[in-house]
């Protein structure tokens, strides 16, 4: 009744940031209805596809053997027994180089109408901006997922212990922090490759990760007697003075262009310091409470006391700052791939379409319209955050 009640309340109270909300929402998941080259769902000589989480058709399918000798990869060239295509059908990857720098509105010789104009080769900017959207936005929560693991073990299990127990398993730190990274790693390599539910082995490779994570967390005995608050801090401290734009010179060292799950692990490692601060302080004011010394006094193990009662305390605590990390990362990737150093070429963002438009500072249909979805993220989550921040320190009866 509350989360209904305070759906109802956002919708009176916050009307754009409703809509805005939904509209990502639906941009996020239903992109491949809105627009694309590939049918949504197709029947093609007695055979169903679906490429909702398929880039191309197995190997062993009619579809395959004929799209590749027929149809030379072309979707539309095929005849289906039933097809449902996206609402505007466009190739992101298309290249017209005699329609290139289009202004919005025009038409290219084979009379196709680029709405939001044309820019490098001819490529469709409307298309580029929702699938640039997508990605950035697919960037920064998988960014927020490798970040959050680490930073809640070592900002907010090991300081609950230190301050409550003066004792913690090493570990169960080592493999709270272990296990809970490769969940993450998992989960991202699912949206990567776009599993479909058939695909099982992933997932059982999760099931896995999550059985043995909490075999060892709760059967695991205090083998080592060391205060690891202090550890956290020291990291915190080295992190925080470093340079952001030295410690990600160094990583591109390491990684030269990074694919998307390398380059949310590279901003993660930067982001990592930023919640780790601000979980270290919710579980120091959390667990000096009277209602953890009443848990302890009744018998409940650490474990207990932190996942019932400490863990969603902060993670309620932390909603706004993941709300403005977000509008940070999403700056953050802008920012690097216009200067040449984000994602690789062929990886359509939002950063990257500003940087197309160095070539041709005229062309300004490049800038305004990728700015503008930037300008709408960031704005998006900073009133999130803010939304989220009053709620915190001015509850609602």
């Amino acid at each position: 009744m509350n989360l209904k009640r305070n759906y109802i309340q956002l919708w009176k109270n916050h009307l754009c940031l409703s809509l805005s909300i939904h509209c990502i929402v639906f941009i996020f998941l239903f992109s491949d209805f809105i627009i694309g080259s590939k049918p949504v769902f197709c029947s093609y000589k007695n055979e169903w596809y679906s490429f909702l989480w398929n880039g191309m058709p197995k190997g062993n399918g009619a579809l395959f053997y004929d799209l590749n000798e027929i149809a030379a990869g072309d979707f539309q060239k095929l005849h289906y027994d039933f097809v449902w295509w996206p609402l505007l059908i466009r190739n992101a990857q298309k290249l017209e180089p005699e329609s290139a720098w289009l202004n919005p509105g025009l038409h290219s010789k084979d009379g196709t109408l680029f709405i939001l104009g044309s820019y490098d080769l001819g490529k469709d900017l409307l298309v580029a901006c929702i699938i640039g959207f997508k990605k950035s936005l697919g960037l920064a929560l998988l960014t927020l997922l490798f970040s959050l693991i680490p930073a809640l073990s070592l900002g907010s299990l090991v300081v609950f212990h230190s301050v409550r127990y003066q004792q913690i398993s090493l570990g169960s730190v080592i493999l709270f922090s272990i296990s809970g990274i490769l969940l993450v790693y998992a989960l991202a390599i699912c949206f990567e490759w776009m599993l479909i539910p058939n695909q099982i082995y992933p997932l059982l490779f999760i099931v896995l990760i999550l059985f043995s994570l909490a075999i060892g967390i709760r059967n695991s005995k205090p083998m080592v007697r060391y205060v690891l608050d202090t550890w956290s801090l020291r990291y915190l401290e080295i992190m925080k003075s470093i340079p952001v734009l030295l410690i990600l010179l160094i990583l591109l060292q390491i990684l030269t262009q990074p694919n998307r799950i390398q380059f949310a692990g590279m901003l993660a490692f930067i982001f990592i310091p930023y919640l780790l601060k601000y979980a270290r302080a919710f579980t120091l004011k959390a667990a000096s409470e009277n209602f953890i010394t009443a848990s302890i006094a009744m018998g409940q193990s650490g474990w207990q006391v932190y996942t019932k009662h400490v863990l969603p305390k902060i993670m309620q605590a932390l909603i706004p700052v993941m709300a403005f990390g977000l509008a940070n990362i999403i700056l953050l990737e802008a920012s690097l791939s216009f200067i040449g150093i984000g994602l690789g070429v062929d990886e359509i963002s939002l950063g990257g379409l500003l940087y197309s438009a160095r070539s041709n500072p005229s062309a300004w249909w490049v800038i305004v319209f990728p700015g503008l979805l930037i300008f709408w993220l960031v704005i998006l989550f900073n009133q999130i955050g803010t939304l989220f921040s009053k709620e915190l320190i001015e509850p609602t009866n």
